[in-house]
């Protein structure tokens, strides 16, 4: 006989524990006589290709009244609020600008831009369509929501559930499990947001890559953080502070493909 004060946790019609989440995660409960918390928990068994990404934010020092670029000498503006105990991705100078008659920057100083990573990254995340790769970089949540994820398999339309994904150095993402829980197979007119699952073999389908905001430049700055486990019983995620602003990036898409033996799967990243 069970505790009775312990109650056992209700799940949403049509779902259960076994399939509340994809294979390879884990199904977190937290419950009581009032509340069901369910929550996905991210595997720690991920391709040795997998690099841990965190989202990216700007801070903005203040500008100078100087025109000219501190780069060709002119005044050099004050340093950009500290990133914290996160990490300085990129430090730039950045235009200032007062509106053009016509539109456009009429530059009227300089102020310097700083790049800051999230220290903690994640080394598996949710995709709702081929676009949320490059969003993962500039500011994609991790929400992993339970019962949100493509559980019914091919057919189903970006945009109505996610998918687990992971990234690579060069910035791309792949599927975690291609023949558990997917991938998404771009729409051959508009690859950037619509797409279908695909579920498979791997050898019987090509591995589709998704293609991201960009590389990442110092992914050992990155790699240097711990794994960051999220919950997805409540939104969860990228928290960015009032005065910073996300970062703009390349937004030109490419989907490629790699050869199946690049995937294969290895255990040596621990959650905190």
């Amino acid at each position: 006989m069970g505790n009775i004060f312990s109650p056992s946790c209700s799940y949403r019609s049509g779902w259960s524990k076994s399939d509340a989440c994809p294979p390879g995660y884990t199904v977190s409960e937290d419950c009581g006589f009032f509340s069901d918390d369910i929550s996905c928990v991210p595997p720690t068994s991920v391709s040795p290709d997998a690099v841990p990404v965190s989202a990216r934010y700007n801070m903005q020092g203040a500008c100078t009244s100087d025109p000219t670029d501190p780069n060709e000498g002119g005044q050099v503006p004050e340093a950009a609020p500290s990133c914290g105990n996160d990490i300085t991705y990129n430090t730039r100078y950045n235009p200032c600008c007062a509106l053009a008659f016509g539109g456009g920057c009429d530059v009227n100083g300089w102020s310097q831009l700083k790049t800051c990573a999230e220290r903690e990254g994640d080394l598996v995340f949710d995709v709702y369509s081929p676009q949320g790769c490059a969003d993962k970089q500039s500011g994609l949540s991790n929400n992993l929501e339970p019962y949100g994820w493509c559980r019914d398999g091919n057919g189903a339309q970006s945009g109505t559930c996610w998918l687990p994904y992971s990234m690579n150095e060069a910035g791309d993402c792949f599927p975690y499990d291609v023949q558990g829980s997917g991938q998404w197979l771009p729409d051959a007119d508009e690859p950037e947001w619509r797409a279908t699952v695909q579920k498979g073999s791997p050898s019987s389908i090509e591995t589709i890559i998704l293609t991201g905001a960009g590389p990442l430049n110092d992914a050992n700055m990155v790699r240097s953080g711990s794994v960051h486990t999220v919950h997805g019983g409540n939104v969860a995620g990228v928290t960015v502070g009032a005065a910073a602003c996300l970062a703009i990036f390349n937004r030109k898409r490419i989907m490629k493909t790699v050869p199946k033996d690049k995937l294969t799967m290895r255990t040596e990243m621990t959650k905190v």
